[in-house]
């Protein structure tokens, strides 16, 4: 059986069955704890109060937290014989930890504390309180950390769009789905998402459907995505013409 093979066999059972020695919490600010005592990685923390709608307060988390970050962090970090890889959550981890480990180098996964992570959240709880400027910069510093992003691309692309700059947002949006970092069927549905909507704004009806019905086959069913299939039968029947950016519909 071919070694590889065996690797990725052993690598499955690892992450769907056992869990794997190596995936650890990040390092760097101490982390806090939740009501029952368990410990939690401050992205985490952030992504509760962000469910919640409390964007200032995710703010105020993450700030200490990205200000505290290691001199010299990296999400991914190579040496001659190891990779050092911070993923960001579960999903990512089990979508592309399996292609990462089957170079020839012993790859030390951590699941959580990712720096990168904390800059996008930042940029995604000011967008939500509407100052593009503070968003743009913390998505730059996220990239900065990690330059094939796919999703803190994509948020680039959606910062675009929701300040009316569609010929940005669709360069962002394709830089997402091409970039050969980590990119979940999540990340890749909602970069062809907005690749689609940015495209509508620039009246490339026929792309902007293919970008569309492409994004469903990563996320099935995502109703923003029928919804502006539909407004674009809607632009051609010459029933609709308000520009979607003057929506400000952000592809969540």
């Amino acid at each position: 059986m071919n070694a590889n093979v065996v690797k990725l066999i052993g690598l499955l059972i690892c992450i769907g069955v056992v869990g794997c020695n190596s995936v650890r919490p990040g390092d760097g600010k101490p982390l806090g704890k939740n009501s029952s005592g368990a410990v939690l990685d401050p992205t985490d923390e952030a992504n509760q109060l962000m469910s919640q709608g409390k964007f200032s307060e995710a703010i105020k988390l993450l700030t200490p937290y990205v200000n505290n970050m290691p001199a010299g962090w990296q999400s991914r970090m190579e040496t001659a014989d190891k990779i050092t890889i911070h993923y960001w959550d579960q999903e990512q981890l089990t979508q592309c930890f399996v292609v990462d480990a089957l170079a020839n180098k012993k790859v030390d996964a951590i699941l959580g504390g990712s720096y990168s992570r904390a800059y996008y959240m930042l940029a995604f709880n000011y967008l939500e309180l509407k100052d593009a400027k503070k968003a743009n910069d913390n998505l730059d510093s996220g990239l900065a950390l990690e330059p094939d992003s796919a999703i803190i691309l994509g948020e680039k692309g959606t910062l675009y769009q929701m300040t009316g700059q569609p010929d940005s947002a669709v360069t962002f949006f394709q830089k997402a789905i091409d970039t050969k970092g980590c990119k979940s069927d999540r990340d890749i549905g909602k970069a062809y998402r907005g690749l689609g909507i940015s495209l509508i704004d620039l009246e490339k009806l026929d792309e902007a459907e293919t970008a569309l019905y492409t994004s469903l086959k990563y996320s099935p069913d995502n109703k923003i995505a029928i919804n502006e299939l539909n407004y674009i039968d809607k632009l051609r029947d010459g029933s609709a013409k308000q520009p979607i950016s003057d929506k400000l519909q952000k592809t969540k």
